[in-house]
């Protein structure tokens, strides 16, 4: 068979404590909820709001998103600007406060100016250097202009030196560095010049340049190997360059550091895997140098990570390795989304867990490495409940359990081993319910599990078959199944109502397999979304318990074997992985939901103050620059947290209580629009 025939299929649940009332107001739309894997970015600090902003690169195809980070987690700020591209540069102008973008590749060279104000982005200019990529750039803020160098045009490398005053791009004279492309640039303010290292020209450089303004100076030809798509960040309280990574031969892992005089190679204890084509900033507000994505030996990277002058502390993942066939649920008692298993180029047995901005690594030990399994969560036990997959190259026909700590094998009797069947949680009679699979051929069986044995149902039910989906809809206490594969591509919609299957209908989305359906509580629907039907779908229906409805074709590429969970803290579907329409493996976070209120791009922990009331320590967190109506959360480093409404003023206030003498850690606030920020604190 090919590859869309493949006997595979994830179903997720959502139990009855994964849903909430049905929501009022416009209709979902998906986003996605961390910037993915990528290379070939770039990155600039904009210390008028704290955020580090991010644009483009290279995620499977050149990539348009702007997303920032305030020292807590990445929010997605816009999807409208310059055209997706990759391999551009980017700087920020502190004098205009704005982030100043030239240039890149999407299969052509680019040569527009945009700039990025915190909210939107401009074009400011079509003239002025040629159209390029790999090219580097750095504020000079003494002089008040963006410094551009080098870069390559299709044909050829560049050395030519142009300035950026806000209005337009000057061609600067002299000589200076050679033609290179994949070099570095920062500038350093301590002593006020350009700092460039490394590059390719027709080989790869380890030449150190300064540009003062006027004239390019070679200052160095020994410290890091020769090397090109490595990255740069001035740390301007410690007045060091930091260098890391790259490809001079091999990929990189090492950090350097340049004082104005000579290089240093530093040795922390650990750090970011060897990488290229990455991007850094400094993070002035935090005293940090922020490092994002690039290529490692495994492809694209997503990890974000902070050098504080001593050591590298890894700060967020993109989740998951990318993976295919496995399978999640809501853990809502734990308020998580857990995923477990699936093939990453070998069939994989980690559980993961992602809490709404973040996935962790809960468990590598457990039930085998597997794929095409199913998983449900039973909210009356609260336990995840796994049945069978394919392990090796068997179908499985194990039971498992997770309680949030430990998996627990459970039953050794009940369904025939199988692999690409469905499951999900009736949460009124208490049943996770089974149907169907592959066991050596179609099956058509439907059981349920009370916590404590399997049981087959008798009655008439759907075809024998594999690959289809299912959801619990709890309004009507219906079991919906939808599509598979019985011998051909199916279309039919099926309800359990626990006692008899009843055909609802045969119209709506497109027969196929290897689909993902979930139950919103929010909005009390079904969503589908994806499969396979001769061609990658990538289209959203949902189920009113009447009729289909097509809800959107835009979103995640099209794709089979990904992965769908509700997670009902947040109203929002998440979706994991998939094989898509480029014959790829993907490792996306994608979220359905309907959108929020729209960050002002300046919320900010404006102050953290403890003082003593009578013998305890009470906490203040400031928040401010918010937009009015938007709920926020401030949790501390001992897991306490408060939350409330921004006012009328932008503002809102978190108070602790009975804080312990010489209490201390970090105090992070998110907002309902996604934007979030730490600042530490201390009590007398």
């Amino acid at each position: 068979m090919e590859r869309g025939h493949h006997k595979s299929l994830i179903t997720l649940s959502v139990s009855l404590t994964c849903m909430s009332m049905p929501a009022l107001g416009g209709g979902p739309e998906w986003r996605p909820s961390l910037p993915h894997p990528r290379f070939g970015h770039d990155m600039a600090y904009d210390s008028a709001r704290g955020r580090l902003v991010l644009f483009g690169g290279d995620v499977d195809a050149p990539n348009g998103e702007t997303w920032e980070w305030a020292g807590a987690a990445w929010q997605l700020r816009s999807t409208s600007g310059p055209s997706p591209r990759s391999f551009h540069a980017m700087a920020y102008d502190s004098t205009r406060e704005r982030v100043v973008l030239f240039g890149g590749w999407d299969g052509s060279y680019f040569g527009d100016t945009w700039e990025w104000d915190g909210n939107v982005w401009a074009l400011r200019a079509t003239s002025g250097p040629s159209p390029r990529s790999s090219h580097a750039m750095a504020y000079d803020s003494a002089r008040r202009r963006v410094v551009l160098f080098g870069g390559y045009d299709g044909s050829r490398r560049d050395d030519e030196t142009w300035e950026w005053d806000g209005v337009e791009w000057n061609r600067r004279g002299g000589t200076g560095p050679s033609r290179r492309r994949n070099h570095a640039t920062v500038y350093d303010s301590a002593r006020q010049r350009v700092v460039l290292f490394g590059g390719d020209d027709e080989a790869r450089n380890g030449e150190t340049w300064e540009w003062d303004g006027s004239d390019w100076a070679l200052r160095a030809t020994s410290g890091p190997e020769p090397r090109e798509d490595h990255a740069m960040a001035y740390d301007s309280a410690r007045q060091r360059v930091v260098l890391f990574g790259g490809f001079d031969g091999s990929l990189d892992s090492q950090t350097w550091e340049w004082d104005g005089t000579a290089w240093v190679l530093l040795h922390p204890a650990s750090g970011p895997v060897p990488r290229r084509s990455h991007a850094m900033a400094y993070d002035s507000d935090r005293g940090r140098v922020v490092l994002f994505g690039g290529s490692n030996s495994d492809g694209r990277d997503g990890e974000t990570w902070q050098w504080d002058g001593a050591e590298w502390e890894l700060r967020a993942t993109s989740g998951p390795s990318r993976r295919d066939k496995h399978a999640m649920a809501c853990d809502r008692s734990r308020g998580e989304v857990v995923l477990f298993g699936g093939e990453d180029g070998l069939r994989d047995g980690e559980t993961w867990a992602w809490d709404g901005s973040g996935w962790e690594l809960r468990a590598t030990s457990g039930p085998k490495s597997r794929e095409d399994h199913a998983v449900a969560y039973d909210s009356a036990r609260e336990r995840l409940v796994l049945f069978g997959g394919s392990v090796g190259f068997e179908p499985n026909g194990e039971t498992w359990e997770w309680n949030g700590d430990d998996w627990r094998r459970r039953a050794k009797t009940g369904p025939s081993p199988r692999h690409s069947h469905a499951m999900t949680y009736d949460s009124a009679r208490g049943r996770v319910v089974l149907f169907g699979g592959y066991d050596g051929a179609y099956n058509g069986e439907t059981w349920e599990w009370d916590g404590s044995s399997w049981e087959l149902q008798a009655g008439s039910a759907p075809s024998p078959r594999f690959g289809h989906g299912m959801a619990y809809d709890d309004a009507r206490g219906r079991v919906v199944l939808f599509g598979g594969y019985d011998g051909s591509y199916n279309g039919e919609t099926w309800e359990w109502d626990g006692a008899a299957w009843e055909l609802r209908a045969i119209s709506g989305p497109g027969p196929r397999l290897g689909h993902a359906m979930v139950y919103d509580g929010a909005r009390g629907r079904v969503v589908l979304f994806g499969g396979y039907d001769f061609s990658y779908r990538g289209d959203t229906w949902e189920w009113d318990g009447s009729a289909w409805e097509l809800t959107a074709t835009s979103g995640p590429k099209p794709r089979q074997d990904h992965a769908m969970a509700y997670d009902s803290a947040r109203e929002a579907i998440v979706l994991f992985g998939g094989y898509d329409s480029d014959s790829t493996v993907q490792g996306d976070t994608w979220e359905y939901a309907i959108p929020g209120p729209s960050c002002s791009g300046h919320e900010q922990i404006r102050k953290t103050s403890c003082q003593d009331r009578g013998g305890s320590n009470q906490l203040k967190v400031l928040l401010a620059n918010g937009v009015e109506g938007d709920a926020f959360t401030v949790t501390l480093t001992d897991g306490s947290t408060e939350s409330g409404t921004i006012n009328d003023r932008g503002k809102g206030k978190a108070k602790f209580n009975n804080r312990p003498p010489g209490d201390s850690g970090v105090a992070s606030a998110e907002w309902g629009c996604g934007a979030a920020e730490e600042k530490e604190y201390a009590c007398p």
